[in-house]
């Protein structure tokens, strides 16, 4: 079990500058380009995503050598991450609307959203990544 919260924390660091790479080009993207909230989490997430994967994957957990390519893994990680956003990016677009209709959160309802999926997105992320670096 410790072994596995040392993963889990090692990962949450990585995941955590993936989380303000992401989160800065997001906020770049809705608040000065006023792009919509579901195109800009998922531009936004590509570079989060390429560099939790090769620094998860480095520090975090061991590939198996006799398993998949790296470059297969990364592969598939980006398939599971694009089904992920496509749902989470859904989900934050349903869930601006509600927010920005409460007066003290209007203005601040696209991060909102953005900061209300990232704790789903973030723990999934830690189990389907180690079941691909890991076990495949």
């Amino acid at each position: 079990m410790n072994k596995l919260l040392r993963k889990l924390g090692a990962f949450l660091l990585f995941s955590g500058i993936g989380w303000v790479i992401d989160f800065g080009i997001y906020t770049l993207l809705t608040g000065f380009l006023d792009f919509p909230v579901a195109g800009a989490n998922y531009l936004s997430s590509v570079p989060a995503i390429t560099f939790v994967f090769f620094a998860s994957t480095r520090k975090t957990f061991l590939c198996r050598p006799d398993g998949l390519k790296k470059g297969h893994k990364y592969l598939i990680y980006v398939l599971y991450q694009l089904l992920l956003l496509t749902t989470v990016s859904f989900l934050a677009q349903w869930l601006e609307p509600l927010l920005s209709s409460i007066p003290a959160l209007g203005e601040y309802s696209k991060l909102l959203a953005k900061i209300c999926i990232t704790p789903v997105t973030m723990l999934c992320n830690f189990f389907v990544l180690r079941l691909i670096a890991e076990k495949w």
